[in-house]
């Protein structure tokens, strides 16, 4: 089915001509990542004169480039931004899968090569974001739980940017200073530049054959599966999916357009698109766990596909729709306090049950019409509690009866009734091994 994908969605991001290494193009040129901007300097002082500190050190880290060996490395992911970006508001880009060994072999060692060296005030708090440059390529490399980032910046030839944090904002990247161009970046530059003209880039390259399915509902905040369905009963999704056309569009055509209809997240392989209507058109963004998220529009030739998929779930059990980017995540971290059993002996932050929490958060289902908005105070009496770190983080409560749901990017939290919840919290509390 991925051929037809490709073929279907050809025109999605068209290949442009990319900048060669000698960086002519018509968008402005990057900032040399030498000094922190005014909100970063803020962010470090923050940062060390938070206890009452007044000593801020001038450099409190000097180290080397740690690039994954090529054999530990399960796949990249190369993003290509050909107007580039600076991941403000919305931005397209191409996203090329690169999963055999030698292409990933040349990427390893061009990396190696470039002898990059990072000197940061503090490995927790940096002062540089990428927010506040132009990225023209972004590698993330994929090697067991470990996601390594480098960004390559126009308009500045001797520079990486390895992206620690997950959001904008967080001040935690660090530029790595290459000391020879000629010899050391340009490789590198090259490479990208050859590997992101050689194919399309579309953003479904990251899908497999029969996604995963969610529909999303806003209104409710839940969502139903596809993921119990029959061979039988998924089979005109499937056929809905071949079928589906469109042609592109500017993404200004839909800035002004707020959807409330549901939309849909198709997850399988190395990523999870997000399909979204916006009255006659749609919306499709590649979902990561990174700041790379880049979206296209599309005119929709139909929804024949919303159709089927609303027919196939009618009366499937609902989910909190909060919870369906932890589910399918490549890394989940779940703490929560566990008893010591020793008297006077404070608890201690247990991370060992993250595998198994995240396995079951599919497993809660909520029942109809039940969230109710409250406040970010809210808690719950008696309730079994865990925290889940993603791109976001969550506190999550559960009793017998109600489930709750916080989120740090939210104002507001989610509070459920819980279908089946005696089992429910059963099941929560041995995946916590609390017993």
């Amino acid at each position: 089915m991925k051929k037809k994908w490709f073929a279907l969605l050809c025109s999605l991001l068209m290949l442009l001509p990319l900048a060669s290494p000698v960086r002519a193009t018509s968008y402005p040129a990057s900032d040399i990542p030498n000094q922190v901007t005014e909100a970063g300097q803020q962010a470090i002082l923050d940062y060390f004169t938070r206890d009452g500190e007044t000593n801020i050190p001038a450099i409190a880290a000097l180290y080397d480039l740690n690039v994954p060996a090529a054999e530990q490395v399960d796949y990249i992911l190369l993003y290509a931004y050909p107007h580039g970006t600076s991941y403000d508001g919305a931005y397209t880009g191409r996203v090329y899968l690169i999963e055999d060994t030698e292409t990933i072999r040349q990427l390893c060692t061009a990396l190696s090569n470039c002898g990059a060296q990072a000197a940061t005030i503090n490995p927790t708090v940096t002062g540089y974001d990428i927010g506040d440059y132009i990225t023209e390529f972004s590698l993330e490399i994929h090697s067991g739980k470990r996601v390594s980032t480098y960004n390559t910046l126009y308009g500045v030839d001797d520079y990486l940017m390895m992206l620690d944090g997950k959001e904008l904002g967080d001040y935690t990247d660090v530029p790595f200073r290459c000391g020879n161009r000629q010899q050391q970046l340009l490789p590198l530059l090259e490479l990208l530049q050859t590997l992101s003209t050689q194919n399309k880039g579309e953003l479904v390259s990251v899908l497999k054959d029969s996604p995963s399915i969610r529909l999303v509902d806003k209104m409710a905040h839940t969502y139903t599966t596809t993921d119990g369905l029959t061979k039988e009963a998924r089979a005109p999704i499937d056929q809905a999916l071949q079928a589906l056309s469109y042609t592109t569009l500017s993404l200004d055509e839909l800035e002004q357009a707020n959807s409330t209809a549901p939309y849909l997240t198709l997850s399988s392989g190395y990523g999870r698109l997000r399909l979204e209507q916006k009255g006659d058109a749609a919306l499709l963004t590649l979902e990561s766990d990174s700041v790379n998220a880049p979206q296209v529009a599309v005119q929709l030739a139909d929804d024949q596909l919303w159709q089927v998929v609303e027919q196939s779930l009618n009366g499937a059990a609902q989910h909190p729709s909060w919870l369906y980017k932890l589910i399918d995540a490549p890394s989940v971290r779940v703490s929560f306090q566990r008893q010591t059993g020793v008297e006077d002996f404070p608890a201690v932050t247990d991370t060992s049950r993250s595998p198994y929490v995240q396995k079951m958060l599919g497993d809660i289902t909520v029942q109809p019409d039940s969230f109710q908005r409250v406040s970010k105070d809210k808690t719950l009496k008696g309730a079994v509690s865990f925290e889940a770190d993603n791109v976001s983080h969550y506190q999550i409560s559960m009793t017998e009866s109600q489930l709750l749901i916080q989120n740090d990017s939210v104002s507001y939290g989610a509070l459920f009734a819980l279908e089946d919840g005696e089992k429910t919290l059963l099941a929560l509390q041995e995946a916590l091994g609390i017993f």
